[in-house]
């Protein structure tokens, strides 16, 4: 339960199950509660920085495969090399070299004008977009400062006047790329009347292959294979350049990586210290901390999403072995691949398609109650009871402690000899709300104010006062002690248990 939006400062409430919870990560939930509320800043700032950290992980993955692709092209360039050294032992490429050179000026041709008509294309958008509301920007009147505007908008015309321009350059670049087209079509003239003179000499060097006995060889194909050395040639030099640009994106990443671990470690030492905090008021219940210390939640976490890779738990515990997160990992993915026995690839694989929800996977934090020496979880119910009650009662930055039945695993030596005591010591200085059936809290914990509930007729009433009023007494002892004859009967009972003078 938060409670916020109050004029109180620091509330925090218990209930029953908080005090007897045991299952796996009731420690979390409990320092959650204690210190939770004083993180919510800092944890905003942890959820901006994770986001930031997705986007460069995407971006990185937008390039993550240049590597195959390098060595895909890599292979056609040495198979078109090899092809094309077979075809130079025959003298095919010398033969041939008139017609493969028109076809690399054809293709380079049709390259730049894919470009300029790309840039005409962004121009004439950019112009587009931005025309109407630059013309329009200057309707707005103002009445209080007419003359400050007249001079503003005198200024801005200044930029207006330069979509003019850029319209006029529009339009030259449109008539150069007019001239660009025309002269592209004198050269495809030039190309088709050359076509049968290309043909006469491919049929003529087939019948001198023939003649020798090379009819494995097909002058075709040489120009096929040119064609391939020269797009492999081409797309390797783009791949270069993306490979630099991966390096620095990559660089980026771990860079918002470290920032969110610098976050991550900014809220754990703000864990910490209020921890030590705490526990420098108790001897018998102490909390400790360790940052990154659940390996087992990034275990179960790798394998949710590597489920349907076939790698088997073994292999992800040895990988994650010297890694206390994933980013950690990522920085020696190359290394550590080693351990990933005969699925290194397949772990790769995977671990590529889930980098986003792996970076920003916050290393889960360990933490352990110990009371009196021993895990709180090993101690009896009412031992854990007792022992995280009396630790939030003695919370002291927290001005409302509501706490839900506290009794339920508590016997009534506990609540005098530890409850009751601390509670009267720390009342002047801490508002503390009880909904409780033990007539420990209110009688002997002498309550300033006590509300009697009664549920009748589908209706709920309520009877409200000092523990000094008549019928809140009468309400305690009805309600709490079975009513007057039990309590009268328990007071006998009780003074003949008396040891007799």
């Amino acid at each position: 339960m938060s409670i916020r939006e109050t004029v109180l400062r620091r509330p925090i409430y218990f209930g029953q199950k908080d005090l007897s919870s045991t299952g796996e990560g009731f420690e979390t939930d409990l320092v959650e509660k204690l210190v939770g509320e004083k993180l919510r800043v800092l944890r905003d700032e942890i959820e901006e920085q994770r986001q930031r950290v997705r986007e460069a992980a995407w971006r990185w993955l937008k390039l993550s495969n240049t590597a195959e692709l390098k060595r895909d092209y890599e292979t056609q360039l040495n198979d078109a090399n090899f092809r094309l050294n077979k075809f130079a032992e025959h003298g095919v490429a010398d033969k041939l070299q008139k017609r493969l050179g028109f076809q690399q000026d054809a293709a380079a041709l049709t390259r730049m004008k894919e470009r300029a008509n790309n840039f005409i294309l962004a121009l004439s958008s950019l112009i587009a977009e931005h025309e109407d509301d630059l013309r329009n920007a200057t309707s707005y009147v103002s009445k209080q400062n007419p003359v400050f505007f007249a001079a503003y908008y005198a200024e801005f015309s200044n930029l207006i006047a330069k979509v003019d321009q850029l319209k006029q350059i529009e339009q030259e670049a449109r008539a150069v790329a007019g001239r660009l087209e025309s002269e592209q079509g004198e050269f495809e003239v030039a190309s088709k009347s050359l076509q049968e003179k290309f043909a006469q000499v491919e049929r003529q060097l087939a019948q001198e292959l023939k003649q020798t006995g090379m009819t494995a060889i097909q002058p075709d194909d040489f120009l096929t294979q040119q064609q391939r050395k020269t797009k492999a040639e081409q797309m390797l030099e783009a791949l270069a350049q993306q490979e630099s640009q991966q390096i620095s994106i990559r660089d980026a990443l771990f860079t918002e990586f470290d920032k969110l671990n610098e976050l991550w470690l900014r809220e754990f030492n703000t864990i910490k210290s209020e921890l030590d905090r705490v526990n420098a008021g108790h001897t018998a219940l102490q909390i400790e901390a360790d940052f990154k210390g659940d390996k087992e939640a990034a275990i179960s976490f790798m394998q949710q999403l590597f489920k349907g890779s076939n790698i088997r738990e073994t292999t992800l515990r040895a990988v994650m072995d010297d890694y206390a997160d994933f980013g950690g990992l990522l920085r020696a993915l190359p290394g550590a691949l080693a351990k990933a026995d005969s699925t290194p690839e397949v772990f790769e694989k995977t671990f590529m398609q889930n980098l986003a929800e792996l970076v920003t996977w916050q290393a889960s934090k360990r933490f352990v109650i110990r009371y009196r020496g021993k895990e709180l979880k090993h101690h009896s119910l009412g031992q854990r009871a007792s022992a995280l009650l009396l630790y939030v009662l003695s919370q002291r930055q927290n001005d409302v402690i509501i706490i839900d039945q506290p009794e339920d695993d508590l016997d009534n030596q506990t609540i005098y000899d530890d409850v009751i005591k601390l509670l009267r010591e720390m009342k002047p200085h801490t508002q503390f709300i009880f909904a409780t059936h033990n007539a420990n809290f209110p009688v002997l914990g002498d309550a300033e104010q006590v509300h009697a509930c009664q549920f009748q007729d589908e209706k709920v009433t309520t009877r409200s006062g000092s523990i000094d009023a008549r019928p809140v007494q009468e309400a305690i002892v009805n309600i709490m002690e079975g009513g007057q004859e039990a309590f009268n009967r328990r007071k006998e009972v009780y003074n003949l248990w008396k040891p007799q003078s």
